[in-house]
């Protein structure tokens, strides 16, 4: 085998199927469910589904797997912050535990705890996009 070729091929095939799966799902909605109902209901998937719990525990994994990878590439920018000292006072966060930025971590969750007791996602999900939009 050729990594140099079948890691690009697996790729590009991985967002060519997504791709195609998310688009057929939209026009399927789309052309199924009443537009009134798309614009309301936010599990109308689970809804239209033959298994809604599947649906939910979908939902929920995928949820957490992300948050999680946030955390810790949160964790790791903050690490590489302090270590280049951008920021000196930051410089405390380059300390590690069996290689691993457990301080960072430790401010990445705190953080994200702080942001949660907003209690409403309405009111953090602009803030995120941006964000995420700037990395």
């Amino acid at each position: 085998m050729r990594p140099e070729l079948s890691i690009p091929r697996g790729e590009l095939s991985a967002l060519a199927s997504c791709l195609v799966t998310y688009t057929v799902v939209v026009f399927a909605f789309g052309a199924c469910v009443p537009r009134a109902t798309l614009k309301d209901e936010y599990l109308v998937l689970s809804q239209a589904s033959y298994w809604p719990w599947g649906v939910t525990i979908g939902v929920l994994v995928s949820t957490s797997s992300s948050a999680l990878a946030s955390i810790q590439s949160s964790a790791r920018i903050l690490q590489a912050l302090a270590l280049d000292g951008i920021v000196p006072p930051l410089r405390r966060f380059a300390a590690t535990y069996r290689g691993e930025p457990a301080l960072a971590v430790l401010a990445s969750i705190s953080i994200a705890f702080c942001v949660l007791l907003i209690g409403s996602l309405n009111a953090i999900a602009p803030v995120l996009t941006m964000f995420f939009l700037i990395t």
